[in-house]
């Protein structure tokens, strides 16, 4: 806008200077000779306000074409930023979402991923993640997840673990029944149902472990990456179950790739 009324100035002055040398010589015409007033207004004309006035327009219409194309390349940029925003479910989302517990209180929530893997799920802000030691110390040293987050007292946990071993996208409702069928011989399974989140087939297993004396509510959910076998696992005390159940099918709901 600055560029555009600088421009507006200029040809506005442009006009004034014209006027002036024109009626200098036209109140002389009476007393001098015709052809040297002539070739005066001729030359004052001419050679001074013309000039003047085609590199003033030529300058602002630079300096529009100039303003333009900014405009222009700012408005793509502007859209291309929220277009790659949609295609990504703005990955490194820093949103927070909100979730409701059992409690219908509202647990604040961000999404999270491993490193290198373009899969994500909610996690609530307020875990921590876990150090190797605490994860080997909850999950043992075989086939650990990678990376764990827990609440302040280590009850509730949401992990992953990394793709590994083959697994095909049109394979996945096959493993679901398998693990179904061998889980079920030492633990009480809930549910085990399929659905699909932009072509990734998802398994999900909803079920009640024991560990020591007390009992381990789980949702584990299963699908291929890469054409490998992926699990993030929700989990927490069964005694707390009431309050956060409804944060755990959230939170493996919220699967984005």
């Amino acid at each position: 806008m600055a560029e555009t009324r600088k421009t507006t100035k200029s040809k506005t002055s442009s006009a004034k200077t014209t006027k002036k040398p024109a009626a200098k010589p036209a109140n002389k015409t009476a007393t001098k000779p015709k052809t040297v007033k002539t070739a005066k207004t001729t030359a004052t004309t001419t050679s001074k306000p013309s000039t003047v006035q085609t590199t003033t327009t030529n300058k602002g219409n630079a300096s529009k074409g100039i303003l333009i194309t900014i405009i222009i390349v700012a408005i793509i940029a502007v859209v291309a930023g929220v277009v790659m925003c949609v295609v990504n479910g703005c990955m490194q989302d820093n949103a927070t979402v909100m979730i409701e517990n059992g409690k219908g209180e509202e647990v604040e929530s961000k999404y999270v991923s491993l490193e290198d893997y373009k899969y994500r799920v909610l996690v609530p802000t307020s875990f921590k993640t876990l150090s190797k030691e605490e994860i080997a110390k909850d999950y043992g040293t075989t086939d650990a997840p990678e990376l764990v987050f827990a609440n302040a007292d280590n009850t509730v946990n949401v992990a992953f673990s990394k793709p590994n071993n083959a697994l095909k996208n049109d394979e996945v409702e096959e493993y679901l029944k398998a693990m179904k069928t061998i889980l079920s011989t030492s633990m009480d399974v809930i549910s085990a149902d399929m659905t699909e989140k932009d072509g990734h087939k998802i398994g999900i297993l909803k079920l009640v472990s024991k560990l020591e004396d007390e009992k381990i509510y789980n949702q584990m959910a299963f699908f291929s990456y890469d054409d490998k076998l992926a699990i993030v696992t929700f989990n927490c005390r069964d005694n707390i179950r009431g309050e956060w159940e409804k944060v755990g099918s959230a939170i493996i709901d919220s699967i984005k790739f």
